[in-house]
């Protein structure tokens, strides 16, 4: 008789304290009793059905050794009940895992966010106030165990993507903790910290229809994630010693207390479920109208999940009408505060997975046996099996793999990801070429290039890490040509038109639309060269391209420069081109009084020019083979944008068009001599 550990292998090392173990046993059924650490974690009981079994397993940090047991027993309305005449005899299985802390890595804040008078309670049926209440206490404990529950699916995701077991982390605090029903609040450890923060709002503020986001006449439905934002921010100046990114790009998961269902509305107030971007937030909100249905601590996660009580609409909302019964709620309020958990943490919505509504199946990751489901009108079956179970998308998976929340330890000894991504990056910059071919060049590199048709991603390009999965890493220099990229699509979608999205390390991403899929308007002049008529490629342009059209505006005088002048104000007049030879020089644009200038040496050339730019071009910087000028021109104005040119081609003139200043701007490029 035997059980074997199909999931992690004997001394794998985790990198968050609850974790997923799968297995199968010689035994059809029974209840498997696992022993933690030398006694650090009370012992818990789970499930074998049809010879499956999941696990989840609290560790210490450092070694563990854990003492798996099988017993003849069953749960009996959710608790476990052993045989007293079994029919086996048990079975054992030491297992051993490590257990290291990220503590490198940014973490994400969970948060539960009140108004100012709130009176601390959330929704919740009479049965389940009388068993465990609703109060403040009460909802910290259901977070803390559902924070628990998300690191450890996504850490199992990601591992079974190739990727090991990566996760993000939440905030944790040395507390005491609630994690097992046994211990009674008498032992401290290592905990998920709850923010409780007081919103500027009142109740009735909160609960104002025109706030809720499921009201289809309402006229402020985007208020909370506003309001959120404004109370995590006043949290983090009264509290500066939170953990994040050097004050930026702070990350923080907020739950509303006082979300409400009024059934005489049929509206669900206080409620949104956004997540995203708040200037250096990354943020993620939602209510707590399924806080109810979700279990404290490890003694409850079965019968949470098998809790088939059906929902009472009198007191709680049957979200989507997809939480007929009270596993089915746990579901979708776990499932979609984690999808707009992935929001924050830089995914999109996806045709499956978290990022669409795939949560609905959450149960099946930590059972082997799902429950009657009233959504479906399907009754139980088992065993649920791995590939029965939700999943984060493989774009999502991607998209973690080079999060710094993720990391793990080899990473930081990869030489082709750059530890500082989220300071330095800049979005992905593209260059059109010859043979209906593109040049993405990325400070950081990219990892992704994703390539929709017909309004989603049918392929994708990855660039895995080089030390812990052998890849090439992200690529700061790509070229992409479209009959490459119809090759990756299935038959079915080739000569369809087609858009990319080209992610870089750092939460950067840009967009090439299918137009981009003709060759470069080309040029036929001599572009001051002295070499004759060649033919020249112009680049994207950046502006408005109103007004007055400058012509081709040579850089170079007979191959030579001594000279850049650049004409600047609130915003960029012209650029002037001083070439020694001739002693004369070309001018892009208008000379005014204001004006850098910028010595070339012999043995210096331009290479590019980053630009601020919208309605017009608000700032340029010059870059040459040996250094990058200051900005010239308002250097907050507009978007970012710059003009270079592919591998093996020289940036040779600008031309744009201007009107009381400049207003657009475009390079020509051409091949570089041999």
């Amino acid at each position: 008789m035997t059980l074997t550990i199909i999931n992690q292998a004997p001394g794998t090392t985790v990198f968050i304290p609850d974790v997923l173990l799968h297995g199968t046993s010689s035994e059809k059924y029974g209840l498997i009793q696992v022993r933690h650490h030398q006694g650090n974690f009370p012992p818990q009981t789970f499930e074998v059905n049809s010879h499956n079994f999941k696990l989840l397993v609290h560790l210490v940090q450092g070694e563990n050794e854990l003492i798996i047991t099988q017993y003849s027993g069953k749960f009996v309305n959710g608790v476990p009940h052993y045989d007293q005449t079994p029919t086996y005899r048990p079975i054992q299985l030491t297992y051993h895992l490590n257990y290291k802390k990220m503590v490198e890595n940014p973490t994400t804040n969970l948060c539960l966010l009140l108004a100012k008078d709130s009176p601390g309670v959330f929704d919740s049926p009479e049965y389940k106030i009388k068993r465990e209440g609703n109060d403040i206490n009460t909802a910290v404990r259901k977070l803390r165990f559902g924070a628990r529950l998300m690191e450890a699916f996504t850490s199992e995701q990601m591992r079974r993507n190739g990727f090991g077991n990566r996760c993000f982390r939440f905030t944790e605090e040395a507390a005491i903790d609630s994690l097992s029903s046994q211990e009674r609040g008498n032992v401290q450890r290592e905990t998920v910290k709850v923010h409780v923060i007081r919103m500027d709002q009142t109740v009735a503020e909160i609960h104002d229809p025109n706030v809720a986001q499921q009201n289809p006449n309402g006229n402020n439905t985007g208020a909370l994630f506003g309001w959120a934002a404004d109370a995590v921010r006043k949290y983090m100046n009264e509290n500066p010693g939170l953990e994040s990114f050097k004050g930026e790009n702070f990350q923080a998961s907020c739950m509303i207390m006082d979300a409400h269902w009024d059934p005489s509305q049929n509206l669900l107030l206080g409620h949104a479920a956004l997540g995203g971007n708040a200037g250096n937030l990354r943020l993620a909100i939602f209510g707590s109208q399924g806080l109810w249905s979700w279990p404290t601590c490890y003694e409850e996660l079965y019968s949470a999940y098998s809790d088939c009580t059906k929902i009472d609409t009198s007191v709680c909302v049957n979200d989507c009408n997809e939480c007929g019964s009270a596993w089915e709620a746990l579901n979708i309020s776990l499932g979609a505060f984690l999808h707009e958990i992935g929001h924050h943490l830089g995914c999109p919505h996806q045709p499956n997975g978290v990022m669409l509504r795939d949560y609905v199946i959450l149960n099946r990751t930590f059972m082997t046996r799902e429950f009657p489901c009233i959504r479906t009108g399907k009754p139980g079956y088992e065993p649920v099996l791995p590939t029965d179970e939700c999943t984060w998308n493989r774009l999502d998976i991607m998209r973690f793999l080079y999060h710094p929340s993720f990391r793990i330890p080899i990473d930081f000894h990869d030489d082709t990801i750059i530890k500082n991504a989220w300071e330095i990056a800049e979005e992905p910059v593209i260059s059109d070429m010859e043979n209906r071919s593109i040049f993405v060049t990325a400070n950081t590199g990219v990892y992704l290039v994703e390539i929709h048709v017909d309004g989603n991603p049918r392929a994708q390009l990855e660039f895995p890490p080089r030390l812990s999965n052998n890849g090439p890493g992200p690529q700061k220099e790509l070229v992409l040509s479209y009959q490459d990229l119809q090759n990756h699509l299935r038959p079915e979608f080739r000569g369809k038109p087609m858009k990319l999205e080209i992610l870089s390390v750092g939460l950067k991403q840009a967009t090439v639309e299918n137009d981009t899929w003709e060759d470069p308007q080309r040029i036929e002049h001599d572009f001051g060269l002295g070499r004759g008529t060649l033919a020249g490629f112009v680049t994207r342009c950046h502006g408005n391209t109103n007004n007055d059209d400058t012509g081709i505006i040579p850089i170079y005088g007979h191959g030579a420069l001594s000279n850049i002048r650049v004409f600047h104000g609130g915003a960029l007049d012209g650029i002037e081109f001083v070439h020694p030879e001739s002693r004369s020089s070309t001018l892009f644009g208008k000379r005014t009084n204001g004006y850098s200038d910028v010595p070339i040496d012999a043995d210096e050339s331009v290479v590019s020019f980053n630009v601020r730019c919208g309605a017009w071009v608000d700032a340029v910087q010059v870059v040459t083979n040996k250094k990058v000028t200051p900005w010239y021109g308002n250097a907050n104005g507009g978007h970012g944008a710059v003009i270079q040119c592919p591998t093996g081609y020289q940036l040779v003139a600008l031309k744009g068009t201007v009107g009381g200043w400049v207003n657009s701007i475009q390079g020509i490029y051409i091949r570089r001599q041999k």
